[in-house]
């Protein structure tokens, strides 16, 4: 193992085939952010743990 203990996504709100994929893989939502210009926000951040071997 590389030593991490998870991985970390962003992916467009509006993109929510791509959010249930990720559900699928075992990705969950851990918050929200606004790409710069953008008041609202506009992207989710998603992550999976990894299990240590």
């Amino acid at each position: 193992m590389m030593g991490l203990s998870g991985l970390e996504l962003e992916t467009r709100i509006e993109l929510t085939e791509n959010h249930e994929t990720f559900r699928r893989l075992g990705f969950v939502k851990s918050g929200e952010g606004a790409h710069k210009g953008f008041e609202r926000s506009t992207y989710i951040i998603m992550r999976k743990n990894i299990a240590a071997d």
